[in-house]
C-alpha cells in the first residue's frame, strides 16, 4: 500500500508453489539480491552504495499479490526513498522512473521470519545460557539481541535470497526481542 516501506519479493510463481524461486529481494526500495542467469546458485547484492537518495523506480506488467487490494494482474508498483507511492494498473510512468519489466513475475510482500535466531554466534565462553534450542541461542535475554549478531554471517544473504526481509530475532526462552531489516 502506499506509503509502506518498499519491502518486495520477486517470484517466478506463486509464493507456495514448490517450483516458484526468488528472483529479486528488495529492502526500503534498494534491491539487496539479485538471481543471476547465469549461475541459479549465486546472488549478488546490488546496493545503492553511493549513499544518494534512491530514484523513482516503476514495476511494471508483474502480477501483484497485495494485502489491501488482493492480486491485480499486469500491475504497476511505484517506489520514491524507499517507500511505496503507487499500486495499481494503468497510470503513465514518468519519464525520470528506473523501468523494471515483471512480466511473468509475481510480486508480493517481504516475508518476515518471526521468532528467528539468524546471526546468533554465542558459545559458552561469551556467557550464553544452557539450554538454547539451537546452538548458540541465548535462552534469556536482557539486552537487545540486535547486539549479539554478526551481520557479516551469510545465512543473512541466504535467508534474503529467500525472499525473507525482516526478522524478528529472539531468545529461546524469555527477554528482549529485535527487529531487523536484511
Amino acid at each position: 500500500a502506499r506509503g509502506r516501506d518498499a519491502d518486495l519479493v520477486f517470484l517466478s510463481g506463486d509464493p507456495l508453489a514448490s517450483a516458484s524461486a526468488v528472483q529479486r529481494v528488495m529492502v526500503d526500495g534498494v534491491f539487496v539480491f539479485e538471481r543471476k542467469a547465469s549461475d541459479v546458485q549465486t546472488y549478488r547484492a546490488i546496493r545503492d552504495t553511493s549513499g544518494k537518495g534512491k530514484d523513482l523506480l516503476a514495476i511494471k506488467n508483474a502480477r501483484i499479490l497485495t494485502v489491501t487490494q488482493g492480486v491485480i494482474p499486469e500491475g504497476l508498483i511505484f517506489t520514491e526513498n524507499g517507500k511505496i507511492s503507487y499500486v495499481g494498473r494503468g497510470r503513465p510512468i514518468p519519464p525520470q522512473a528506473k523501468v523494471i519489466d515483471g512480466t511473468g513475475l509475481t510480486v508480493v510482500p517481504g516475508f518476515i521470519d518471526l521468532d528467528s535466531h539468524l546471526g546468533f554466534h554465542l558459545d559458552r565462553t561469551e556467557g550464553a545460557p544452557r539450554g538454547g534450542r539451537t546452538a548458540g541461542t541465548p535462552a534469556s535475554l536482557t539486552v537487545p539481541p540486535s547486539m549479539l549478531v554478526r551481520t557479516d554471517d551469510p545465512a543473512f544473504r541466504a535467508a534474503a535470497a529467500s525472499g525473507v526481509t525482516g526478522i524478528l530475532l529472539a531468545p529461546d526462552s524469555s527477554g528482549v526481542c529485535s527487529v531487523v531489516k536484511l
